[in-house]
């Protein structure tokens, strides 16, 4: 068959009606938009009741598309309705009905919006069917109908009341959801239809249908029901119960919660509102609905949500009062959820409006929390959840108390807390202690004893442990508030019951903080129960800190016999009760009773010793070590053995205990050491103080414990705190005194520490920092040896020896600035001992590499070295080497500051000034290859390498791409700019004026050493009186020589020759000495002013006949130009017996002329003998011989003048003398010798700055030797031994052999030498050979040697070998049967030496002619006499000499160079008065060519340079003269007393300080009389000579150095000077001041305002004599100076280490000052100004000179006449 012939008859249909296929029907109500179909009787009858039962229906099912689908005719609805009403009947059977209710649904469906009436019929139908089981056809037929509800057209009034008639019969049914659909739509829709007992109805059902129901969509359903009735409608009264009721089941459905409060918050919210909470209440309090948790528990919610919570209903008034009773109602049906509800809502009530709520709200909630805590205790399986939030509502309103917004019953509610404190939070407890504890007080009854019971319940029984520290606290409280008057009472009642055993309660915590409390107590208790308390702490400090099993073991801890030690954190209370008996004893210190202290330091001993005893190694027992050691190392005691400790409000200040002392041995101390500073306010012994009783303490062992504690500590932390502070407490000597038995032992283990290899340190000790080293372990021991010096009283001399030997290895480590520091101490304080290892510790320090770092300490101990000349009273070259060794490398200009240079120039002169002349010549070449080494090559290189630098860049500039790296000077001279920042730079740039600087400065050091090398003459020469006559009218003329000006000044001669041959100046002569008739008359007269000074003998030799004072200090060098005397030298400067003395000046003798011309020239001139008067008169030319032989040769060179008389023995050519007055020229000629290469850097030197490990190592062991166990152990027989390291000596650093100086080099001109050249040949053979440079006795004192005192000079010929004594005594022996008038002599006059001295040459040969005999024969016997006495008196030096205590005359100086002070008459430079023509004698001229001349000078400055006599010149020469060729220093001297620090005007207003001050004073230098100085002569820092600035003065002077002291207390105060400005201008405008502080305070800086005060150097007096030296400067100038360590020194030698301090940090001042004001011309020195001064009169010759500078020719033939 085809597919048209398959279509089925319903297929056809649909075409016919055309439909097609795939179409569906619509949904929607209307019409479809097709054509009408139209019925026709066939059809009709094929669904009416006429057509058989299966065809009719099949064809009702076929037609239910169509009229669903398709519009129908009209009337065709009835009609079709009409063919199948039949089919409805209750007889049909069930199927067929349903088909027909399809048909109908189809068909109103399809056709609704046409039905019209036939809605009524349709309702009607579903309305009268009453088959039940067509009940889901019925409810889809009115579905369709009414459209869901929502159309009720033409039966709107019926409607309500059928459906809630139909309502039960649904509810039966499976089509509730169905049906609550409808009634929703048709509330919501049709509203206005529904009566109030139809929604009353619906309402009631449908909580009936929520209440039954389980399903949630159903529950929805009925939640959406009573919510349309709520929206669209209103709620009868009537179901306003059931409404409620239903909410609060479904309230419970979590699914409902949200929903169910929406819509009972809407129903509040209407005029029910009230009704409703009322409603809730009711079903709260009734009893019958007890059992209905479900009920109650929606009730409580929806009550307080409504009235508390969250979104709460506003417009309802309840309060919180009137609502609760319900809750605690509901509480009776005691079931858990309705508990918890009621908590969440009073937890939400609480929280939120807690603070708003009254005393009668509080008392209902505390009455349902009492009930709900009942609950949760009765109920079995406790609900943790209740239990939870009530204690989470109970901490709600313990906050509300803390804050002070609780309103209700504070007892009540505390009383629920106390009844659950169990159970409650430690926070809550916490509160609930603190309320109790407000109780707790006298006021209340029994309070004691309810404290007792607080502690007992909440600290003895309880385990928790902030509750436990809360109790503590409040018992803390409590003491700390009735302590004054209950003190003891609660701690016998309360604190002993219940802390007695705390040591052992477990928590450790609760430890910690009860030991704390009991510190604390203990400190402020000062009753008997404190001992007590003390008692107890002890019992913690005695708890072993061990334990037998380890929670973690390692070998670490393993300690011996098995035992481990115990953690940190159990040990803590140790450390507090530790900690706490250290603050006890501080506090106790102060506070009576005494008992207390010495009980506190007892326990503190004896715990420290346990640790040690028994090897505690762990982290808190090293802490507690530490506080208790750190305690110890701070105690301090005073002169009255009061113990006291660093003021907690300062700790720069200290209190001493009145009630606590130290324990002493009064015998054993000095009484020079028992004096207190100042003297007025001396206090009482302690013996005296028996006011109250004294407690003493025995700090012996407490520093003992302290010993143990280098001995056996093995933490490194405690171990440096203890090393560190060492050092401060040493400071202490009368403290550590008291425990001098354990000096020893202190300098023994330190020692040890640094020396004993056995003891392995520091690699046994535990917390060391990363890669800590030996030397790093080294540089902490060196500063404690360090003060160790200046308690040499109490050590042996090994221990000395000791100590000096590890301070010199020291020089080696990375502490070597301090060590240098502390061996300068030594020197000092330890001379004994230092004497014998000086030469040791010199060659070490040659061998330390030259670093910026030990720079100053290096040259500051050189430098005080020369202070101290017991100590080098031994040297021999090879010690003058390694000083020149040390400090010939701090010359060099390019690694080196500009201060450090010029201190080491300093330095270098200074001991070469008191080398032995032997040995200077060997110096001289040894100073050379350095200076070359360090200063010039340097110099040179640097030229070098700019020039290569400038030839690159010219290169570069050339052509840049082809550049070149490199030069010929290699990588060293490439990288010196970039490491020149020095006193040769200027931000990093080389300075061409510090290049000529340093030229210069090696230019002054050249001069120094051709002066000096092989004479100890004075800086500036004197004319004597004498000289004054023969120069006076003469001829002078100077030049320019190199760095010289040579003046020659030639005698005058009269100008007319008398009668008699005379000259008009000597016929003067003759008639003053013939009208006299005395010849010795004026000399007594002039000098018996003087007579009553003690002088020394070598005065009654002197050259000349002079007014100045000679000088008081004798020396060998003073001595050993008066041994020979010759007859020329007497003839004229003769002051003995029946001499004439001459005046200063030819004017002065004039004023003596008499009218006697008979006297003999010789007798006027040599003054020795009378002329017989048969011998007739003198010849015509005689005088004139006499006269006119003389000249003056004066130099003026950098370094000082020096200037000689000669006389020219050859005859005039025209006539000729009758008497032959011999005088020997002497030149000594200082002849360059080549010098050879000379590289410093290649010596071996040791830089400890960045020495390696393994180098330090080396050092170490060749310094203390494997076998050496120990220091200590070194016996005495090490006196005798000389430590030499390595073999090496400074000669051989400085080159490979070194030649012995003989015994009478020709250089020498010491005491020995002279007598050594006196003596016989056999006997200076003999000599030669017992007596060698390296064998001579250490005991000898060569000439060399510096300032000594009186009794020094005294002891000085004791201290003479006998061998070397009777060699003097033999010399002068021969001296005196001998004529000494053919020795050539040298005249030298210095006016330093304020006498005139002369010395004989020992280098030419000793030759004697007749007429020397005969003038020898002629001598006058008194003088032959005096020579013979004075010789035999100059072979002994121990002659008594005492000096005035105020003598104007200067300080005692060094053997080496007289008093130096400038010339008062300087005739040389000055304007001729008479012309050429009219002068007569010799022309300046001769003299200058017969001693300079040469053919061909070599250069410029070779050349001589006469200086043209004009203002100009004359001016710049004085300029000259006027620079001192020795350093000016003026220092500021202030004293501050008790209570002045601080205050300017009470510091300056002193007029005296203490005895030890006054001391000081007297040790700085020699006291002068200002209106005696001459300022000329004496330097006087600008001081008045006329008494505005006082009538004395300090002042002090070496070779080279002058300084006055402006001491505060010796300047007057003014009336008129209220402020002491008078004062203040000249301290104020110091650059260095010392402080002589006696305040107890620190001295600050600028307490003295002004400019120019850069230093202060603070002296701190402390006992037994010592003092603390402090330097406090500026920013500018603190690292220059370097002095930043405190040193400890005696009272002995703090004079002499300030004075070095000071000088030297002046000059640092005045360099400083000298770079910010004139950069360009740095100061170093007076000698470089002198250099200076002298190439500036070169360059003002060269100005005003109009002949070229150079010559280009040189020609043998050079006309010599230019230049004179």
């Amino acid at each position: 068959m085809t597919g048209k012939q398959e279509e089925t008859l319903k297929d056809k249909l649909k075409h016919f009606l055309g439909i097609s296929k795939g179409s569906s029907l619509q949904t929607s109500n209307v019409r479809p938009a097709s054509k009408e179909v139209v019925f026709t009787t066939e059809l009709l009858k094929e669904i009416g009741p006429e057509s058989p039962a299966n065809n009719r229906m099949k064809t009702i099912k076929e037609w239910c598309d169509v009229v669903l689908a398709k519009n129908l005719e009209d009337n065709a609805v009835e009609t079709l309705w009409l063919s199948v009403a039949d089919l409805l009947q209750p007889h049909i059977i069930v199927e067929n009905r349903h088909i027909a209710f399809k048909f109908i649904q189809c068909l109103i469906k399809g056709q609704y919006d046409h039905l019209g009436v036939m809605r009524a019929y349709f309702f009607r139908l579903v309305k009268e069917h009453s088959l039940l089981e067509d009940l889901p056809q019925r409810l889809e037929v009115f579905k369709i109908l009414t459209d869901s509800g929502k159309d009720l057209t033409y039966f709107e009034e019926e409607t309500g009341p059928f459906l809630l008639q139909w309502l039960p019969e649904v509810i039966m049914s499976s089509k509730v959801s169905e049906f609550l659909g409808l009634i929703i739509n048709v509330i919501k829709y049709n509203a206005a239809y529904l009566d109030a007992n139809v929604l009353s109805g619906f309402v009631q059902q449908t909580c009936y249908v929520s209440n039954r129901t389980k399903s949630e969509e159903d529950i929805e359903l009925c939640l959406r029901v009573l919510d349309a009735v709520v929206c669209y409608s209103y709620l009868p009264a009537e179901s306003l119960y059931h409404f409620i009721e239903a909410l609060c089941r479904m309230v419970n459905v979590e699914r409902f919660c949200q929903p169910s409060w929406t819509l009972m918050r809407k129903l509040l919210g209407t005029h029910l509102g009230h009704s409703g909470v009322y409603t809730m209440c009711r079903i709260l309090q009734e009893s019958c609905n007890l059992s209905d948790v479900i009920l109650l528990r929606g009730g409580v919610f929806f009550i307080g949500m409504a009235l508390w919570g969250s979104k709460k209903v506003t417009s309802l008034k309840h309060t919180p009062t009137s609502v609760l009773p319900s809750f605690q109602q509901a509480l009776q049906s005691n079931h858990p959820m309705v508990a918890y509800e009621v908590v969440l809502s009073l937890q939400r009530l609480v929280k939120k409006y807690g603070k708003d709520l009254i005393l009668v709200t509080w008392d209902i909630i505390l009455d349902i929390i009492e009930a709900l805590l009942g609950h949760v205790e009765s109920v079995p399986n406790k609900d943790s959840t209740v239990a939870t939030n009530l204690h989470d509502i109970l901490t709600s309103i313990e906050d509300l108390y803390e804050t002070g917004q609780y309103h209700g019953s504070a007892p009540a509610f505390f009383l629920i807390i106390e009844k659950c404190a169990s159970k409650r939070p430690e926070s809550s407890v916490l509160v609930l202690i603190s309320y109790r504890a407000l109780s707790i007080h006298p006021a209340k009854e029994e309070w004691v004893l309810n404290l007792y019971q607080l502690m007992e319940k909440y600290f003895r029984y309880e385990v928790r442990t902030s509750i436990r520290l809360k109790v503590l606290d409040v018992l803390s409280c409590v003491l700390s508030a009735n302590k004054h008057l209950y003190e003891d009472d609660i701690i016998e009642n309360v604190v002993l019951p219940q802390l007695s055993h705390i040591e052992t309660d477990p928590d450790t915590e609760v430890r910690n903080v009860a030991v704390q409390l009991l510190v604390d107590l203990g400190q402020s208790c000062m009753s008997s129960k404190c001992l007590d308390l003390m008692d107890i702490l002890g019992k913690v400090l005695q708890k072993s800190l061990l334990r037998s099993a380890p929670q973690s073991p390692t070998s670490r801890d393993l300690l011996p016999g098995g035992l481990f030690m115990k953690d940190d954190n159990q040990l803590s209370d140790i450390k507090i009760a530790g900690v706490g008996m250290v603050d006890i004893f501080k506090y106790k210190l102060f506070h009576l009773p005494s008992s207390h202290a010495t009980r506190a330091h007892e326990l503190l001993v004896s715990h420290i010793k346990a640790h040690y005893s028994n090897n505690y190694r762990s982290q808190m027992a090293s802490s507690i070590r530490l506080e208790i050691l750190q305690c110890f190392l701070q105690l301090r005691t005073d002169t009255m053995y009061r113990l006291g400790l660093p003021d907690r409000m300062s700790d720069s200040r200290l209190r001493y205990s009145p009630y606590v002392l130290c324990q002493y041995r009064e015998e054993g101390l000095d009484k020079p050491s028992q004096r207190v500073s100042p003297p007025s306010s001396v206090p009482p012994s302690p013996t005296t103080i028996t006011a109250c009783k004294m407690a003493v303490i025995p700090f012996s062992q407490t520093f003992h414990a302290i010993i143990k504690a280098l001995e056996m500590e093995r933490d490194w932390e405690v171990l440096k705190v203890v090393l560190e502070q060492l050092p401060a407490l040493m400071q202490n000597k009368t403290l550590l005194f008291t425990a001098r038995e354990h000096m020893e032992s202190l300098c023994s283990r330190l020692c040890q520490m640094v020396s004993d290899r056995s003891l392995g340190l520091p690699d046994i000790l535990d917390n060391t920092p990363l890669r800590f080293t030996k030397s790093d372990f080294h540089a902490f021991i060196f500063p404690v040896l360090t003060y160790l010096a200046s308690y040499n009283a109490v050590l042996d001399r090994a221990k000395q020896r000791d100590l000096i030997r590890c301070l010199e290895f020291g020089l080696v480590s990375k502490c070597a600035r301090i060590c240098v520091s502390a061996l300068t101490v030594c020197t000092m304080e330890m001379q004994g001992v230092m004497m014998r290892q000086l030469p040791a510790v010199l060659l070490k320090l040659s061998q330390i590499s030259a670093t910026v770092t030990m720079s100053i300490p290096m040259l500051e101990f050189l430098s005080s070295l020369i202070c101290l000349p017991k100590l080098y009273a031994n040297f021999v070259e090879e010690q003058y080497m390694s000083i020149m060794a040390i400090a010939l490398p701090y010359t060099n200009p390019f690694k080196f500051i500009h201060y450090t240079v010029s201190l080491a120039y300093r330095v270098i002169s200074k001991w070469f000034l008191k080398c032995r002349l032997p040995f200077r010549k060997d110096l001289v070449k040894f100073i050379n290859k350095g200076l070359h080494a360090n200063v010039i090559r340097q110099i040179e290189e640097t030229a070098v390498w700019r020039k290569s630098e400038e030839q690159k860049m010219t290169i570069i500039n050339e052509d840049s791409s082809h550049r070149r790296r490199g030069g010929s000077l290699g990588e060293g001279l490439k990288k010196r700019p970039q490491r020149l920042q020095t006193s040769i730079t200027r931000g990093g740039i080389i300075d061409e004026g510090m290049l000529l600087f340093h030229k210069e400065l090696t230019e002054t050091c050249i001069d120094m050493l051709a002066r000096y090398t092989f004479s100890t003459c004075t800086a500036m020469p004197k004319r004597t009186p004498v000289t004054e006559f023969l120069l006076a009218d003469g001829q002078t003329q100077s030049w320019l020589l190199g760095n010289r000006i040579v003046t020659i000044t030639t005698s005058g001669g009269g100008t007319r020759i008398g009668k008699s041959g005379l000259c008009e100046k000597c016929s003067a002569l003759c008639k003053n000495a013939a009208q006299n008739g005395d010849y010795s008359g004026s000399g007594r007269s002039r000098t018996s002013s003087a007579s009553n000074r003690r002088r020394h003998k070598s005065a009654a030799v002197s050259r000349t006949v002079t007014l100045v004072e000679p000088l008081k200090v004798s020396s060998l060098d003073d001595l050993q130009i008066h041994r020979q005397s010759s007859l020329d030298d007497a003839s004229i400067n003769g002051d003995v017996d029946g001499a004439l003395s001459l005046d200063r000046s030819y004017s002065s003798v004039r004023q003596t002329m008499t009218d006697d011309v008979d006297s003999s020239v010789d007798n006027l001139l040599l003054g020795l003998r009378q002329i017989p008067s048969d011998q007739g008169s003198l010849t015509p030319h005689l005088c004139n011989c006499w006269c006119q032989a003389w000249a003056e040769i004066h130099i003026r060179r950098p370094t000082g003048n020096i200037a000689w008389m000669m006389r020219i023995e050859n005859e005039h050519l025209l006539s000729k003398s009758n008497q032959d007055f011999p005088l020997a020229d002497i030149s000594m000629l200082f002849i360059a010798t080549p010098e050879n290469t000379f590289d410093v850097q290649s010596l071996g030197r040791i830089d400890s700055e960045s020495m390696e490990e393994v180098e330090y190592e080396n050092l170490y062991d060749k310094h203390f030797p494997a076998e050496n166990v120990s220091l200590a152990k070194q016996g005495a027989s090490d006196d005798d031994k000389e430590f030499n390291i390595e073999g090496v000596t400074p000669l051989d650093l400085a080159y490979q052999t070194q030649d012995s100086v003989p015994p009478g080099d020709n250089g020498e001109d010491s005491d020995d030498e002279n007598e050594h050249q006196s003596m016989p040949s056999d006997f200076q053979s003999s000599q030669a050979r017992n007596i060698s440079p390296a064998s001579k006795s250490p005991l000898r004192r060569f000439n060399s040697s510096p300032e000594l005192s009186s009794s020094d000079s005294v002891k000085h010929s004791e201290s003479l070998p006998d061998l070397q004594q009777q060699a003097i005594k033999r010399s002068y022996e021969l001296k005196q049967g001998q004529s000494e008038t053919g020795v050539p002599t040298i005249r030298v006059r210095g006016t330093g030496s304020k006498e005139n001295i002369t010395t004989d040459t020992s280098n030419v040969k000793e030759t004697k002619s007749e007429s020397h005999l005969a003038v020898e024969r002629d001598i006058h016997p008194k003088l032959q006499q005096q020579l013979s006495v004075d010789s035999a008196n100059l072979s002994s030096v121990s002659d008594d000499i005492q000096e005035p205590f105020l003598s104007p005359l200067r300080k005692p100086r060094g053997h080496t160079i007289s008093v130096m002070t400038p010339s008062k008459e300087q005739a040389m430079g000055g304007k001729s008065y008479l012309k050429d023509g009219a002068r007569s004698g010799i022309n300046p001229s001769f003299v200058f060519l017969q001693l300079y001349h040469s053919p061909v000078f070599s250069d410029t400055e070779e050349r001589p340079v006469l200086l043209p006599q004009n203002q100009v010149i004359s001016r710049a020469l004085n300029v000259l003269d006027r620079i001192t060729p020795y350093e000016t220093h003026k220092i500021g001297v202030i004293y501050v007393g008790p209570g002045q620090a601080g205050k300017e005007n009470a510091i300056l207003s002193n007029v005296y300080g203490s005895s030890r001050y006054a001391e000081f004073l007297q040790g700085l230098g020699q006291l002068l009389h200002l209106k005696d100085c001459n300022p000329e002569h004496i330097y006087v820092g600008g001081l008045d000579l006329h008494g505005n600035d006082g009538n004395v003065a300090y002042s002090w002077e070496c070779d080279i150095t002058q300084v006055i002291f402006h001491v505060a207390t010796l300047m007057p105060n003014k009336e008129s000077d209220p402020n002491c400005n008078s004062k203040k201008l000249h301290i104020g405008n110091d650059y260095v001041t010392i402080v002589y502080n006696e305040s107890g305070e620190d001295y600050q800086c600028g307490t003295i305002k002004g400019q120019f005060n850069f230093v202060n150097i603070v002296i701190q007096p402390l006992d037994l004599q010592s003092n603390a030296v402090t330097v406090s400067a500026k920013e500018d100038i603190a690292p220059i100076i370097g002095h930043t360590d405190t040193k400890i020194i005696s009272d002995a030698h703090l004079s002499v280490l300030v004075r070095q301090m000071a000088i030297h940090a002046n000059l640092a001042s005045l360099i400083l000052i000298r770079q910010r004001t004139n950069a360009h011309d740095p100061y170093a020195s007076n000698w470089l100004e002198r250099l200076r001064q002298i190439k500036r009169i070169r360059s003002k010759i060269q100005l005003s000179d109009q002949q070229p500078s150079d010559r280009k020719q040189k020609s043998p033939t050079e006309d010599f006449t230019d230049f004179v």
